[in-house]
């Protein structure tokens, strides 16, 4: 299993990756917020709430505590990467995070064992 680690590993060997990537992660995170909270705002009080991330890739750029936080379920789907299974399995994962603007940095954080046991792994090719 490649370890949850591997998206830190290698995003830090090519420094140019977090510079030019990091405002594009950032921005796709804040959407995806919006996108969710738009989604909670027309549902039932009562009901199991379930988000599906399509393409979950290597989680740079989901924001896994916040969906963890605001869903009862968070599957995440990719054809891709085995990191996301990582994440499920171990809690860690990896943000960037904007040191002043234009510094990307790579934060190693820990999603706790009830986060941890919201997150579904999917295997599985989204295009069909």
């Amino acid at each position: 299993m490649i370890s949850a680690g591997w998206a830190s590993v290698e995003v830090s060997k090519d420094s140019f990756y977090i510079q030019r990537q990091g405002s594009h992660l950032n921005h796709s995170r804040d959407l995806i917020l919006q996108a969710a909270k738009l989604a909670l705002a027309g549902g039932e009080g009562d009901s199991t709430t379930r988000v599906l991330v399509i393409g979950a890739g290597n989680c740079m750029d989901i924001p896994l505590k916040e969906l963890t936080d605001m869903f009862d379920e968070v599957y995440l789907l990719d054809l891709a990467y085995k990191t996301t299974a990582a994440i499920a399995d171990t809690g860690v994962y990896y943000e960037l995070q904007e040191e002043e603007e234009g510094d990307w940095q790579v934060e190693k954080k820990y999603l706790t064992e009830e986060e941890r046991g919201k997150l579904h792994f999917i295997l599985a090719d989204a295009a069909g």
